[in-house]
C-alpha cells in the first residue's frame, strides 16, 4: 500500500457561522484527452515538440490507445498566497471513499463521466467562498500502447519493466505486462528516468515522481520541492514532501453552503492531451531498437493537464 501522510485539520478560520448546510453538492466530473473546455482556462500545452537531451538521440513518439487514471486525493480549496493552512478545503475523493469505489476511477480516452457529492458538514458559509485551489494525488496513471515492431526481436527492455505486480483497477497499485509489441501498466517506469538520472532499471523500487499535483493561484507551470512532509503552503496545500506540480491550467470557483433540501449540480472536466504523450529515446549505446532505450513521458507531460469547474 503506497502510504500517504495527511495533515488533518478540523477546524476553520473564525468568523465561520453555525448554519446548517443540509444540502446536497454534486459534481459531476468529465475525463477527456481533448483538453477542450471553457476558454478561460489556460492551457500551457503547446504544439511545439520538446525533446530530453539527458537519454540518447530520440528515435519516436507513441501515443495511448487508452488511457486511465485512479485518485487517492481530490479536493478544493482557498488560500492565501502566504497562508500556512487553507480557510476553506472541500473533499471530493478522501480517505472515506472505499478504495475500490469507481468514482476513484478515471477514464480519460473513454471520456468518462463520474458524480463526486462532498460531505458539506464543515462547509459552513452564507457567504461566496472562491475555491482558487484543485489538488490531487494520483495512485496512479495507467495507459496501453504499441511499440514500433522492432521490439518484437527485443525479449528485455530494462526500462520497461513493472515489477510482476498484477493489473487490478480496485487495488491501490497497478503492475504491467508486455507482449511482443503491446504494453499496458503504470506510469511509473515511463516517469523514473526522469526524476533519477541514476536510475538503470526496474530494482525492486521505483523512484518517486510527483505525487502531488496542485492547480490554481499561479501564473506559470513549474515543479515545487518540498524537503519536508506536513509543511503546508499553498504550494503544498497537503503537506506532502518530494516533487509537487504547480499548473495554472485551472479557473477559481466560487460556491456557498447549498440549503437545506437543496440540491446544486457543478461541472467539472479534467483534461490530460495525450497525443505523443510517450517518447523513446536510444539510451546509453545510442542504437535505436536495443534493450538499453528509454520509455519516458514527454518533457513538461503536466502542461498537457488542464482543469475546469464551473458552477451554474
Amino acid at each position: 500500500m503506497k502510504k500517504i501522510i495527511y495533515l488533518l485539520a478540523i477546524t476553520f478560520i473564525a468568523g465561520c457561522n453555525k448554519d446548517n448546510s443540509g444540502g446536497k453538492l454534486v459534481l459531476n466530473m468529465s475525463y477527456n484527452c481533448s483538453q477542450k473546455g471553457n476558454a478561460d482556462v489556460k492551457s500551457n500545452f503547446a504544439a511545439k515538440v520538446t525533446y530530453y537531451s539527458q537519454f540518447g538521440d530520440y528515435i519516436t513518439s507513441v501515443t495511448p490507445t487508452s488511457f486511465k487514471g485512479k485518485f487517492l486525493d481530490m479536493r478544493i480549496q482557498n488560500w492565501d498566497k502566504n497562508g500556512t493552512i487553507w480557510n476553506r478545503s472541500l473533499n471530493l475523493i478522501d480517505n472515506n471513499t472505499d478504495i475500490s469505489d469507481s468514482t476513484r476511477l478515471a477514464d480519460f480516452s473513454n471520456n468518462s463521466t463520474v458524480q463526486l457529492i462532498p460531505d458539506l458538514t464543515n462547509f459552513l458559509t452564507g457567504n461566496d467562498v472562491e475555491f482558487n485551489i484543485f489538488v490531487f494525488i494520483p495512485l496512479f496513471f495507467y495507459q496501453e500502447f504499441e511499440l514500433p515492431a522492432q521490439y518484437d526481436r527485443i525479449i528485455y527492455l530494462q526500462y520497461l519493466g513493472f515489477g510482476g505486480e498484477p493489473i487490478n483497477f480496485s487495488s491501490f497499485g497497478i503492475g504491467g505486462e508486455r507482449n511482443g509489441h503491446f504494453v499496458k501498466g503504470s506510469y511509473e517506469p515511463l516517469m523514473a528516468p526522469i526524476f533519477d538520472s541514476t536510475w538503470t532499471g526496474y530494482n525492486g523500487n521505483f523512484p518517486q515522481g510527483p505525487k502531488t499535483y496542485v492547480f490554481g493561484s499561479t501564473n506559470s507551470t513549474y515543479l515545487f520541492y518540498s524537503k519536508d512532509s506536513h509543511v503546508q503552503s499553498i504550494d503544498n496545500p497537503l503537506g506532502q514532501g518530494g516533487y509537487i506540480i504547480r499548473s495554472n491550467s485551472y479557473n477559481s470557483i466560487k460556491l456557498r453552503a447549498v440549503p437545506e433540501g437543496e440540491t446544486k449540480n457543478i461541472s467539472g472536466t479534467l483534461s490530460f492531451n495525450i497525443n505523443n504523450l510517450i517518447q523513446i529515446y536510444a539510451g546509453k549505446d545510442n542504437i535505436p531498437y536495443t534493450s538499453d532505450d528509454i520509455f519516458v513521458y514527454a518533457p513538461q507531460f503536466w502542461e498537457r493537464l488542464t482543469v475546469d469547474l464551473t458552477s451554474n
